[in-house]
């Protein structure tokens, strides 16, 4: 601790009682460190950040419920460490197949086209308004996913976004895909 720095348990004092001051003092003096943090178990400073500004706003959001005899600083790497595990474990699930949107009748390559036959070019049509309907974004997150076969870290470079919103707008279109199609198909 340093001069002018306060000591943890003022500290947590301070913010319970909802010092915007005390809350800068924490976050200058942690940021940079559970950023790092956050980096070595993510391995994506994006992630790292977004972890980081996570854990601090659930602390002052809390603030109102947190130990004032307790160093917030180890409390911000609990969260940052659990919200990093969520992620790894959102990462993994993002990485499988899903089962119920894997379409053996439609090729990767290219365009999403359906197989040659009788009801390739109604299955063809079907895909097209079914993907019309999404937003722009998420059409296009869809598109770089299912046709060029891209990770989100890579769907997030490209579109400069990061990887986690890319898997949002993509949960989202999954949804919407999945309440639209059976209408479309009649079933």
């Amino acid at each position: 601790m340093s001069a002018g720095e306060s000591p943890p348990a003022t500290l947590a004092a301070r913010i319970a009682a909802g010092q915007g001051q005390a809350f800068r003092e924490l976050f200058n003096r942690e940021a940079a460190g559970l950023i790092r943090y956050a980096t070595a178990i993510l391995d994506s400073r994006e992630d790292a950040r977004d972890a980081a500004q996570e854990a601090f706003f659930r602390l002052w959001q809390n603030r109102a419920r947190l130990d004032v005899n307790a160093d917030p600083a180890r409390l911000l790497y609990t969260i940052v460490r659990n919200l990093a595990r969520d992620r790894l474990r959102h990462r993994a699930v993002e990485q499988r197949p899903h089962p119920l949107l894997e379409t053996p009748h439609v090729v990767p390559a290219g365009p999403l086209q359906a197989e040659e036959g009788e009801d390739a070019d109604d299955l063809q049509a079907v895909i097209q308004r079914a993907l019309e309907t999404l937003s722009p974004r998420q059409r296009e997150i869809v598109l770089l996913r299912w046709k060029r076969q891209l990770t989100y870290e890579q769907i997030g470079a490209e579109l400069g976004i990061a990887p986690g919103t890319a898997s949002t707008h993509m949960q989202r279109a999954i949804g919407q895909l999945k309440l639209l199609l059976p209408r479309l198909l009649g079933k």
